[in-house]
């Protein structure tokens, strides 16, 4: 598309004024909020708020600390699902194998 189709295209179907307004509506806002704020210089509120550790500790489904059971189970799971294919590779092979004719019995 040229620039010319795109910007018909984008004025027939997007309002750019409810756009605009709703930019306007959320200034009107961020300005509410602002003002809302207290006039504290940021080190003071810095010092006031908690961490972001502590915020986590607080929350209802925060995480517990970390238990390396499962992963640890499911490695060694791996590592036996592995030995296990090899062996069976290994032993179909050795199934496989035509066994040589000894030269002994035709005497």
């Amino acid at each position: 598309m040229r620039m010319n189709e795109l910007t018909r295209y984008f004025d027939k179907y997007i309002d750019f004024d409810a756009i605009g307004e709703r930019i306007d509506a959320l200034q009107e806002r961020l300005t509410k909020l602002r003002d809302n704020l207290p006039d504290a210089p940021v080190s003071k509120l810095r010092n006031q708020l908690p961490s972001y550790a502590q915020v986590r500790s607080r929350l209802p489904y925060a995480p517990k600390p970390r238990n390396y059971t499962l992963p640890a189970t499911l490695a060694v799971g791996g590592i036996a699902i592995l030995g296990a294919i090899i062996v069976t590779a290994v032993l179909m092979n050795d199934a496989h194998r035509k066994t040589p004719k000894s030269n002994a019995d035709m005497t």
